[in-house]
């Protein structure tokens, strides 16, 4: 539970100035590479990690 609470203290903090500049190019970035680290931790948990020729084009295709 307290790594999850600190995790969540993390994201809120990177989240808090991403929305303040939402006008600008950070806002499109964050999601690019939020999404990006999300289809990573996923490929992890279905163990395609490793598999270079699934991970690469994935994570290209989230962060676009």
């Amino acid at each position: 539970m307290k790594q999850r609470l600190i995790t969540a203290f993390f994201g809120f903090a990177v989240l808090i100035p991403v929305l303040i500049f939402s006008d600008t190019l950070a806002l499109p970035v964050a999601v690019a590479f939020f999404s990006a680290l999300g289809v990573y931790e996923m490929l992890g948990c279905v163990g395609v990690r490793k598999h270079l020729e699934i991970t690469i084009p994935s994570m290209l295709i989230a962060a676009a």
